[in-house]
């Protein structure tokens, strides 16, 4: 096992579960941080962190290379400050952009590859605008599986359920 790195994470996305997800601001790389450690460092959404890492699961590895085992505290008493910085509106920008797209009535759906290209970032960080809006009820998401139950192969994303039909 590789020796854990201290580096900064930039928050994307909590999901219900308290899953959190993040992205490294120096390589776009993205980071899982599991629900014990969301928990406890009482993350929010949009807020940059120093956190000490780990390679992920090799399983898991394509989507997010690494696993956060620790976030420092916050620089400031008062997590909830950070919500209205930058990075939160970055991804509600970016939510709005897909949504407009998504609005064109001869397009019906996009994978997650196909939002990442009409963003113009990562797959990393537009799975997690995806999985933000999908949280808002905003999208209907759709899990493609073919030979495992574990992991979609394929993630669809559409302003209706109708929209995959």
């Amino acid at each position: 096992m590789s020796q854990p790195l201290k580096t900064t994470v930039l928050i994307t996305n909590l999901t219900t579960n308290d899953d959190g997800f993040g992205v490294r601001p120096d390589t776009s790389e993205g980071v899982y941080i599991p629900p014990g450690v969301t928990r406890a460092a009482r993350l929010v959404s949009g807020e940059k962190r120093l956190a000490t890492i780990i390679p992920n699961n090799p399983d898991r590895q394509s989507n997010t290379p690494w696993m956060g085992i620790y976030v420092d505290p916050p620089e400031t008493d008062m997590p909830e400050e950070h919500k209205d910085q930058g990075p939160s509106r970055d991804m509600d920008a970016m939510g709005d952009k897909i949504l407009y797209v998504l609005d064109d009535p001869d397009l019906g759906h996009l994978t997650t590859a196909e939002a990442a290209k009409e963003l113009g970032v990562d797959a990393t960080v537009a799975r997690d605008v995806m999985n933000r809006l999908f949280a808002k009820q905003k999208v209907a998401r759709a899990d493609v599986h073919f030979g495992s139950n574990k992991r979609a192969t394929t993630v669809l994303w559409a302003k209706s359920p109708e929209e995959f039909l």
